[in-house]
Parts: C-alpha cells; sequence; structure tokens
C-alpha cells in the first residue's frame, strides 16, 4: 500500500498518510504540458486522478487540510528543458553533447553572455552570440603571414643628391626598398596534402603553410607559431614563423624530420611575422543567431575557421569518431522542470514501480500549491540513514496559511510502515560462496544467510537464521531473505566503490487463511491425480468392454446358417 510522508521543515519524524485507490498500471495526466514526451512517442491519454488523502494522525502538521493526487506517472523521472518565451531576458543558452565512439559523453551548457559558462571543456568549446551577417564574417577572418622582403644592403644605399645633376642616372627606389605583404591563410598542408605552393607577387619567393599551431606553451609564455614553407631560386627551407619576427627560426627541408633538425642560418632578407585574426574562437564554436533558430558551427582547429549549419538534435562529427549535438538552444530561454516520460521500449521491468511519480496538490487561500514526488522504497527519516542504492529526495512545499504566514513542509512517496511485532536486529550476515571462495562479485555467492534475534518483552532471544527458501517464524510473522547488500563500483566521479555486506533486507509476511491454501491444494492434487491417472483407467475399461461385446457378436453371426444376404445383414446389424 502506498503511502505520503510529510513533517514541517525542523521537525525529525515523518507523518504517514496512507494513500487509497492510487493506480500502478497506467499513466494519468491532465494536459499534454504537464509532462515532456520523447521525440517520436505519443503521449498518455488526458485522464486526471482525484484520489483524496486526508489525515489520520493526530500528530498531522496539517490537521483538517485534506491533500490530493492528480497525476500519476508509472515511469519516469524529472528533467529540466529550455524553452523559448519571447518576453524572457536575453540568455543565449545551448544544451551541448560531445559523443566518443566508445559510447561515452559528456553534457555542457553553454552561455554566450556569461563568462563562466561561454568557455568549457578546458577552453576547446565556446559559445558566441552574432546579431548580423557582419559578426559572422569577423569571425571567418583567418591569419595572415606578414612578409617583408629587406633587399641586401637596402639598409646602407648612399644618399641622393638634390638635385641630380643633369647628366646623373637615377636609381631605381622599388629596387632597393624593402618590400611589405600581408598574405591571407586559407589553407595549410596538414589540412590538403596537394597545397600547392603561393608566389609571393612582384618577388622569386613562393610560400605555402604546413600548418598553424595556437596557444603553443613555450619557456617565454604562450604563443602562436605557423611552420611555413619558402622557395627561392636559391634557397628552400622551411621557417617558424611566431607573432614576433626577431625569435623566427629557419630548418633544412627534410621529409623525415618535418622541421626538427637543428636551426640552420636565418635568411635575414625574408622577414615574417604571423597576425592572428583580430577574434579568436575556440577550436569548438557554437553561434546562435541573428535569428531564434539560427544555428552554426565553426571548427577552428587549426586558426583557419571553418563554417557548418547545424540543426537541434542532429549529430555533427568532428573526427576520429566523435561528434557533437546541440540538444537545445534558445536566445530567451526559460528553464522549465517536470517529469520526463521513458519510453516503453527503455523501460526496465525489474525496476517496478521504482520510477513512479505522482503530483501532489494541498489547497490554498487562493488556490492549489502542487508538487511533483518520486517513489520511495523506504522512507528514510534523514541523510544519515540512507542506504546505498536507494534514493532520498524529500520533496519541499512552500503552502500559504490563511493568517496570511507561509509553512514550509517535506513531503515523501512511499510504501505504508507497519509495525512489526517485536524489535529485532541483525548479529551477523554469513555468505555461502562457490569454489574458490568469495571473490567480491555476486557470481561467486551460493547462499546468503542472515542471522537475526528478537527482542521479547524486553529480553533478546537465540539467534536465529534466515535464508532463502528458509524463512523463520516469530510471534505469527514469518521472516524469510528479500535483498542484500552486494558489492558495487563508484557510480559517478567522485564517488566510492562499496564491498558490500552492510544491511540486509527481511521481507515480512503472515501465513492466514494458509488451511484454505492447503485444502485448495488439496483438492487440486487429488484433480490431477483423477485426470492423470484414474479416468485414462476408467476410459481403457470401457473400450475394452465395448471390443468384448464386438467379437463376441461377430462370433454369433459367424455360426448361423443362412443366405448369404442374411449373414451379411446380421454383420451390419452387428
Amino acid at each position: 500500500t502506498r503511502a505520503l510522508y510529510l513533517r514541517e521543515i525542523g521537525s525529525k519524524e515523518w507523518v504517514q498518510r496512507p494513500i487509497h485507490g492510487l493506480p500502478f498500471y497506467n499513466d494519468y495526466v491532465a494536459t499534454p504540458q504537464d509532462v515532456w514526451i520523447a521525440p517520436g512517442e505519443q503521449g498518455p491519454p488526458l485522464d486526471p486522478l482525484y484520489v483524496q488523502v486526508p489525515p489520520v494522525d493526530p500528530n498531522d502538521p496539517l490537521p483538517g487540510v485534506t491533500l490530493s493526487i492528480s497525476r500519476y506517472l508509472r515511469y519516469a523521472y524529472m528533467d529540466s528543458k529550455l524553452e523559448t518565451m519571447p518576453n524572457a531576458a536575453v540568455n543565449p543558452t545551448a544544451i551541448v553533447h560531445i559523443r566518443n565512439e566508445q559510447g561515452q559523453s559528456e553534457e555542457y551548457e553553454l552561455q554566450a553572455l556569461n563568462p563562466d559558462k561561454a568557455v568549457v571543456a578546458q577552453g576547446n568549446l565556446q559559445m558566441l552570440w552574432v546579431k548580423s551577417d557582419d559578426d559572422i564574417k569577423r569571425l571567418m577572418e583567418t591569419p595572415r603571414l606578414h612578409v617583408e622582403i629587406v633587399p641586401a644592403g637596402a639598409a646602407t644605399l648612399p644618399e641622393i643628391p638634390d638635385p641630380l645633376p643633369p647628366d646623373a642616372s637615377q636609381p631605381d627606389p622599388a629596387a632597393s626598398q624593402p618590400q611589405e605583404f600581408d598574405l591571407p591563410i586559407t589553407s595549410t598542408l596538414a589540412r590538403d596534402p596537394d597545397l600547392k605552393f603561393q608566389a609571393i607577387p612582384g618577388t622569386d619567393y613562393s610560400f605555402r603553410v604546413e600548418r598553424i599551431q595556437p596557444n603553443l606553451k613555450l619557456d617565454t609564455g604562450t604563443v602562436t607559431v605557423a611552420i611555413v614553407e619558402f622557395k627561392s631560386p636559391t634557397r628552400h627551407f622551411r621557417r617558424w614563423v611566431f607573432e614576433r619576427p626577431e625569435i623566427a627560426k629557419d630548418f633544412a627541408v627534410d621529409e623525415k624530420t618535418s622541421g626538427h633538425d637543428e636551426p640552420i642560418e636565418l635568411d635575414t632578407e625574408l622577414q615574417t611575422a604571423i597576425l592572428p585574426p583580430s577574434i579568436q574562437t575556440a577550436p569548438l564554436a557554437v553561434l546562435m543567431g541573428p535569428g531564434e533558430n539560427d544555428l552554426a558551427l565553426v571548427m577552428n582547429l587549426d586558426m583557419i575557421p571553418v563554417l557548418h549549419a547545424i540543426q537541434r538534435g542532429e549529430p555533427v562529427p568532428l573526427g576520429n569518431g566523435v561528434t557533437m549535438r546541440v540538444d537545445e538552444a534558445s536566445i530567451h530561454p526559460v528553464r522549465i522542470q517536470k517529469p520526463f516520460i521513458v519510453p516503453r521500449s527503455q523501460q526496465n521491468k525489474n525496476v517496478a514501480a521504482g520510477m513512479s511519480m505522482i503530483q501532489l496538490d494541498a489547497p490554498t487561500p487562493s488556490g492549489s500549491a502542487s508538487i511533483w514526488l518520486r517513489y520511495h522504497e523506504f522512507a528514510f527519516e534523514n541523510e544519515g540513514e540512507v542506504l546505498r542504492r536507494f534514493p532520498y529526495q524529500p520533496g519541499l512545499l512552500q503552502i500559504p496559511m490563511a493568517d496570511g504566514s507561509v509553512k514550509a513542509y517535506e513531503f515523501m512517496f512511499s510504501r505504508e510502515r507497519m509495525p512489526l511485532p517485536a524489535p529485532v536486529a541483525l548479529d551477523d550476515f554469513i555468505l555461502d560462496s562457490h569454489v574458490g571462495g568469495y571473490s567480491g562479485t555476486e557470481g561467486s555467492i551460493r547462499d546468503w544467510t542472515s542471522v537475526i534475534t528478537f527482542n521479547k518483552d524486553g529480553t533478546w532471544d537465540e539467534p536465529r537464521k534466515v535464508s532463502v527458501n528458509k524463512p523463520c517464524e516469530f510471534d505469527g510473522y514469518w521472516f524469510y531473505q528479500a535483498q542484500w547488500d552486494p558489492p558495487d563500483e563508484a557510480r559517478f566521479s567522485g564517488d566510492t566503490s562499496s564491498a558490500g555486506l552492510n544491511y540486509t533486507v527481511l521481507g515480512v509476511g503472515n501465513r492466514n487463511g494458509v488451511h484454505v491454501q492447503l485444502a485448495g491444494a488439496c483438492i487440486a492434487v487429488l484433480g490431477m491425480i483423477y485426470s492423470f491417472y484414474v479416468k485414462p483407467m476408467i476410459r481403457r475399461r470401457r473400450q475394452l468392454a465395448v471390443q468384448h461385446n464386438l467379437t463376441a457378436l461377430k462370433a454369433s453371426a459367424a455360426q448361423r446358417r443362412g443366405t448369404p444376404s442374411e449373414i451379411l445383414l446380421s454383420e451390419r446389424e452387428t
């Protein structure tokens, strides 16, 4: 029998109210907005409840107040989702899942305007709110390679007199002045193995970028480096280009070492620097806007951004079996919490009532206050009594009173408590293992036995053993082994594993009506004996009697002397 437990905040003991008339096997809701439904699933039929739960205990904290249950879910859990409310504050928010090929996943909540949630996952995932297409263009800017070619002797050119003599020839200033270029980097050899060299206009140099490494940690700090191959008619070398030109390093081109040999003499005629884009994003940046439904992903793994339009709920491959999925996104979000009905194909039948929920309604002067409560197999008094694997999630509800005050109460949905005939204590827990002994796993256990004692009139009696299929009787009640505490691995980050054997769970029942059950069993056994043994014997004897009569009639007809037609007629009659 289900029961409701309640107490005022500050009280240490629950007060029980039995629940009568609560269904167990179907979902009961009033509107489609009461619950979350999985995509593609059909919601439950609209059929609200009205199960009254009046007070029965004189110590009830709400005397004279009848509570009611208006909704019941057989298999659900509380979940929160983002919904768009046009009048809500601007707070671009997205729920993102990252999943690898092993099935491991992480969920992140990103908020573009919240510095603490705008960049997550060690700086690898970011969310940005774009208000216009111009914002997207700025985000798609690529890094540039700044090249300055300084001809030999350009720094020591002779001064030219002014005015020049009539017969003097004027030198070409373009041949002696440095040339500067800002060259956009649109691809790398790491992305395109067939990347060709790009000529630097007006010079003998050409280049191609092998790769760009942002946020490279050096002894002097974090820098950005581009590994660039340069070619000229006289040289072919690889250069590490930094944001500061003076720390560049040149290496001989060697396909086997990819630039990790000892540096060679720096080509001083070629001065270079890497110019990062004005706006730098994380390797993965989720863009939202300008419209409410506009979503995009910028993959910026090597500072060269690539834009992908994405849809809610659709996975986006990131490479190496890793995918990203945006489940929820909104510019004007409101977080709403309500039960999520688990699809039948995903329900575990062994859970029984463990995932059921009710909505409890409490009357108030202006209407009613409601709260969803999940089912608890045991109504623990406090967190210190909670056993591993069992929940402890009481609901808190503030109820306005008729005098204008507001009081807070705790509620719990569980089973009805019934008093035992006497106190019972667990003295020991005995494991009977298979060959090899107990290995810490359930598979090594053959049987388990609880050694318990009862207190009768203040005196503890002799220990008794209770094991599977071997209950013990005390004062008209039978105690049998129902559950125990097996070993359990860590269930979440920061949790510790358990060796088990911390508690035992006994079932308690009586044997009222056992004589009627025995009489019914005896009748059933007698019926089976008659059906399988007596009745076949009777049928066999009847068959033998009929065969005997047929044989006698045939013999009598054969002894008669008459015409063939008379003999044939006699046989037909027989």
